[in-house]
């Protein structure tokens, strides 16, 4: 990586989702990402995780409508993986063991996004 370059900072605001229930924590999304960006000769500090358990459907919805905004007010790139989420319930193989969590292949998919 360039040394001239400031180094980029992934703050990851979510749920237990985002925490990375039920998977290695090398299989976390926003640990993913790093690691992608970062392949790509992008300077990246770790991921910053701020999230908590127990969020419902329309406290999601609510918080995506909020950060989405503020994120464009403060000229913040805001990525939204919900929709990406709700494909879980046609695919197993993006369900992790315990039956509710993303499996790393949605969090790969998350990344990929």
């Amino acid at each position: 990586m360039k040394e001239n370059y400031r180094e980029i900072t992934c703050l990851a605001l979510g749920d237990s989702y985002t925490i990375g229930e039920s998977v290695d924590p090398s299989l976390r999304w926003p640990v993913q990402l790093v690691n992608k960006l970062r392949n790509e000769s992008i300077n990246m500090s770790d991921a910053v995780i701020i999230a908590r358990t127990g969020w419902t459907t329309d406290e999601i919805d609510a918080f995506n409508r909020l950060i989405s905004e503020e994120c464009g007010n403060a000229g913040i790139k805001y990525f939204n993986i919900t929709d990406i989420s709700r494909e879980a319930s046609l695919d197993s193989s993006l369900v992790a063991a315990d039956g509710l969590h993303p499996s790393g292949k949605m969090y790969g998919l998350w990344v990929d996004s």
